[in-house]
């Protein structure tokens, strides 16, 4: 629950989307919002604030407490189905 709440509000205060109600209603599942985040918090902090992909993979990976070939996975998988 608490994993729950920390990608919601992470969603909310970076990118101004309050999906609290999508998943409240099940059109959003939490997985797939935290796969959308960590997609997106991949570029956005190498953008800003991180100097190699590394570092921001570890960052991410203690933040929302996931291993790092999971990150890998989420990032460079072709979606092709």
């Amino acid at each position: 629950m608490y994993e729950q709440k920390k990608i919601i509000k992470d969603i909310l205060i970076n990118y101004s989307i309050d999906i609290s109600y999508f998943i409240a209603v099940g059109l959003l599942h939490i997985d797939d919002a935290k796969n959308w985040l960590v997609r997106n918090e991949y570029r956005r902090l190498y953008e800003q604030e991180f100097n190699t992909y590394t570092e921001v993979k570890k960052y991410l990976a203690s933040r929302y407490g996931i291993s790092i070939s999971s990150i890998e996975k989420m990032i460079y998988r072709d979606n092709k189905i």
